[in-house]
């Protein structure tokens, strides 16, 4: 009985761990595309005009971005937060792996392309 309950244990473990890797990963795609959108905006603009009714337009236009940007400040935070919980499981789940030969290369690069895009972000 004891080994059907770390199978099962295992088993939840694993579970966890492919459900973060499943956040961070839609996370990471949507945040890249939100934030080349951002920057595809942003190189896009012409200089500032003189004319008073063409910086009102630029204007609203930063202020809907910036707003834009406000709501979208929480997936950054979850996706950078979710990482982290990704580590957690990782290294939790490869347990039995000799702990000098523990690297989780896959997890590092992960992490590496979230604080790409938070790095972006900021």
């Amino acid at each position: 009985m004891t080994k059907w309950n770390a199978i099962w244990q295992n088993s939840q473990l694993y579970i966890e761990r492919l459900k973060g890797v499943e956040i961070v990963l839609n996370g990471l795609d949507e945040a890249t595309k939100f934030v080349s959108r951002l920057e595809v905006q942003l190189a896009a603009s012409d200089n500032m005009p003189s004319e008073p009714e063409a910086l009102r337009r630029i204007h609203d236009d930063l202020v809907e971005m910036q707003s834009t940007m406000q709501m979208q400040q929480g997936i950054i935070d979850q996706l950078a937060d979710e990482v982290g919980t990704v580590r957690h499981l990782v290294v939790k789940s490869r347990g039995a792996v000799n702990a000098t030969l523990r690297k989780h290369q896959d997890v590092d690069r992960l992490e590496a392309e979230v604080n790409t895009v938070v790095t972006r972000w900021s």
